[in-house]
């Protein structure tokens, strides 16, 4: 079931408007989810429209900022 204001990507656009406030912000982001450069930006602008499992990992990031700390502390950890 999509969400409402999916079909256009409003739903979308607004959650990466919400959470990158920084431009820094956004290449953090991007790295530690394997995003390409700069499609953080793209998603921004509206040219691309995210898909809802991204939407979802954004909305996430927005309540709560210290997430991006454990998913950056679990790439660092060695593979056991």
């Amino acid at each position: 079931m999509a969400l409402p204001g999916w079909s256009d990507g409003r739903l979308g656009c607004s959650m990466v408007r919400a959470v990158l406030t920084d431009p820094k912000d956004a290449d953090r982001i991007e790295r530690l989810l394997g995003l390409s450069r700069g499609y953080l930006s793209r998603l921004r602008t509206g040219r691309k429209i995210p898909s809802e499992p991204l939407v979802a990992i954004l909305a996430l990031i927005h309540q709560q900022p210290s997430v991006l700390k454990r998913v950056e502390a679990m790439w660092e950890r060695p593979a056991a």
